[in-house]
Order: structure tokens, then sequence, then C-alpha cells
């Protein structure tokens, strides 16, 4: 796979499965500002009898605005702070 893709491969070939759907997480670290897209071009899923089945599949956008503080800082503080 190219350098900017996931890849899942996975099976679930005994028994069933029951739950909320979601089979992939994904987490990213923000190493620049800036605005990426996020597409699924291609899902082959099947269901318990090897039928094709129709996933949603929609493409989505992770934004980097900037820094966040982590600094524990009082309101009266940031109320100064920001006048």
């Amino acid at each position: 796979a190219p350098a900017d893709s996931a890849q899942v491969d996975a099976a679930h070939l005994v028994g069933s499965g029951t739950g909320s759907g979601v089979m992939v997480f994904l987490q990213f670290k923000a190493l620049a500002l800036g605005v990426s897209s996020i597409g699924c071009p291609l899902a082959d899923l099947r269901d318990a009898l090897n039928v094709p089945t129709v996933p949603v599949r929609e493409p989505g956008i992770v934004r980097i605005a900037g820094p966040t503080g982590v600094r524990r800082v009082t309101w009266g503080a940031l109320r100064s702070y920001l006048r």
C-alpha cells in the first residue's frame, strides 16, 4: 500500500458477530498545520453466506488548526489573558 494509505484485511470465519458495526478506528498524529481529506475508495464486505454487502463509506476531513494548550490555568487567569 502507498505510504499515505491504510489497509485492513480481516475475517470472522466462525460464528456470528454483533455490535456497533465499526470495524476500524484510525488515530492520527499531527505533524503540521493544515487540512487533509480521508476517503475509502474500496471496501469488500461479505455476509455469513459470502454474499457481498454494501458498506457505508463516508469521506472525511482532518483539520489541524493550531496547537492546543495543555497547561492548567484558572478561569481568572485565562480571562485576563484574553482581555
